[in-house]
């Protein structure tokens, strides 16, 4: 996208979505925007997030991240943003494992798998509200973060795609740009002094590895288990995340390209 740009180095999996993706093409420029926690930008991404003129930023962090990774954004993107508290509770049950000693790469991986399925599942009052908000605000960029900006963010940028209609081809692609981005090496080092800290066992990258992988397989399983509660992806927009007929009218407007 021209004079959007594609990298702030404090937020490594920052990103215009679509930018890098053949199939998004019709969305609109500058209009959706996805990231990893803003606390550690420079003075430098500081002005840029300024310079976009962001209508909604969406956090989807708990208090307590928000709270030891506050964002560093400028007054008027402060304003503007509206604040979720998005983790499936079984997130806590590796950190038991963790703490246990007992985390292993198969335990990791279904563990993801779970907390993808608990996003589909339990989560759906927070992402329907989201939408609404999206719909409603101002014009400007949308942009939307969690911690590592993959899975409460993945799960988010998915579902406004396949509201306006988007194929799922495109939907995965962006999705696995994050692959590209998320450095998961060092986030898995700082993983296991974080653990070390608070008295875990030494646990081994292998374990945590599927934490911080962007896997093709947790989405497919958050969106089989949103079509095996209402029956189809469409009736689960429509009967678990509100998405009427004018409001996904009202996101195509925001997002697609007049065609």
């Amino acid at each position: 996208m021209q004079g959007t740009p594609t990298r702030l180095e404090g937020a490594p999996n920052f990103r215009e979505v679509g930018a890098n993706t053949p199939g998004l093409l019709e969305l609109k420029p500058r209009s959706l925007l996805r990231s990893s926690h803003l606390s550690f930008l420079n003075k430098k991404d500081t002005d840029t997030l300024k310079d976009l003129k962001i209508s909604l930023l969406c956090d989807l962090r708990l208090d307590e991240e928000r709270r030891s990774h506050p964002n560093r954004v400028d007054p008027q993107t402060a304003a503007r943003t509206k604040n979720f508290c998005i983790m499936p509770g079984s997130a806590e049950g590796f950190k038991q494992q963790i703490m246990r000693g007992e985390l292993t790469p198969e335990r990791a991986h279904n563990a993801m798998l779970e907390i993808y399925g608990e996003l589909a599942s339990e989560q759906t009052s927070d992402y329907s509200e989201l939408l609404r908000l999206i719909a409603e605000a101002p014009k400007g960029p949308i942009l939307i973060h969690c911690a590592a900006g993959k899975d409460r963010t993945g799960w988010a940028i998915a579902l406004i795609l396949l509201a306006i209609g988007i194929s799922f081809d495109a939907i995965l692609a962006d999705y696995l740009e994050s692959q590209k981005r998320f450095p998961i090496e060092s986030e898995i080092r700082a993983s296991q002094a974080e653990w070390a800290q608070k008295g875990a066992p030494k646990v081994g990258s292998a374990s945590l590895r599927p934490i911080y992988s962007v896997d093709e397989r947790y989405l497919k399983h958050a969106l089989t288990r949103a079509r095996s509660l209402r029956g189809s992806l469409e009736a689960y927009l429509e009967k678990s995340l509100a998405v009427d007929v004018p409001l996904r009218l009202a996101l195509q407007e925001r997002f697609l390209r007049t065609r």
